[in-house]
């Protein structure tokens, strides 16, 4: 699924003391644009007609960037600081600069609660109930609701599919993905993917496999996704922990031609493309895009 927000041209959260737009700001027409200011209340920010009305007024702005931000991060249950800025400041290298400025005003309005577990050591923000009402009052359509923990058993691999989800959307263009939380808000029987992200005319389901599970699993696994549960024209992509992870399911998955396999390593640390491979020796090759948010 594509991030994407429909909302109304301004939006303002609280009065709670904040950041004050200039007095002469007009919309920015560099490619910024994206991440112009949004408010209720107070009227569009133009020079001239509303500049005494907004000298008047204080409060904390949510802009574009930050409602996209939020309902990624409902659909990925949290993400961490590291996370935030590759996705949605790549043009901020220095992740405790605008980076931790926006988290901060995103949990200083409650949109957005900051957990220290002690078993991982980054700090992981997740969206709140009160975030969760801001994304659908403002056009957020997955309906999905806030979590209200994070599951310890599975924090680990849920921060790779985060990491997968941010590479192939930033470095390979391909942002149509929906996450296992919508997939499962749709199928609420099934076992679903770790995510689908449509590519040209098909669709790639994504499995990321942090660490091995027993045979019988995949066995019964690769024969449901294979038969039963994705359509002949679907790819299969399993994203493996190691070489020798990926060389063990592959063997199970032999004779299962749509079903190709790579290392987080490799898709990580591409530079033009990224390969994934089936265990017939075909490949299956997605190049690299000019890194954008679009």
């Amino acid at each position: 699924m594509k991030v994407q927000v429909v909302l109304p041209s301004f939006i303002v959260v609280s009065q709670s003391a904040a950041c004050m737009l200039s007095e002469t700001h007009a919309p920015d027409p560099t490619p910024s644009t994206w991440w112009n200011w949004f408010g209720i209340g107070v009227g569009n920010v133009q020079q001239g007609s509303c500049k005494r009305r907004i000298k008047e007024v204080a409060f904390v702005a949510i802009n574009v960037r930050d409602l996209i931000l939020l309902q990624f991060g409902l659909e990925q249950k949290f993400l961490t600081l590291d996370q935030i800025a590759k996705m949605f400041f790549p043009e901020n290298r220095e992740v405790f600069n605008w980076p931790m400025k926006c988290v901060r005003k995103l949990v200083k309005e409650g949109l957005l609660s900051v957990e220290k577990p002690g078993f991982c050591k980054p700090a992981l923000y997740r969206v709140t109930r009160k975030g969760a009402a801001l994304l659908r009052r403002h056009g957020q359509v997955t309906g999905l609701g806030a979590i209200e923990k994070i599951d310890t058993r599975s924090w680990e691999h849920d921060l790779w599919v985060t990491d997968v989800r941010i590479v192939f959307s930033r470095r390979l263009g391909l942002q149509q993905w929906k996450s296992e939380r919508v997939l499962k808000q749709e199928n609420i029987k099934k076992k679903v993917p770790d995510g689908i992200v449509s590519f040209k005319d098909k669709d790639l389901i994504i499995e990321v496999e942090r660490t091995l599970k027993k045979k019988e699993y995949y066995e019964k696994t690769l024969l449901d996704g294979c038969l039963r549960q994705f359509h002949e024209g679907e790819v299969i992509l399993y994203i493996m922990a190691n070489e020798t992870d990926k060389r063990w399911l592959m063997k199970q998955a032999k004779g299962w031609e749509r079903i190709h396999f790579a290392t987080i390593g490799d898709l990580t640390g591409m530079k033009d493309s990224i390969t994934f491979e089936n265990a017939s020796g075909k490949q299956f090759i997605l190049c690299r895009k000019e890194d954008h948010f679009a």
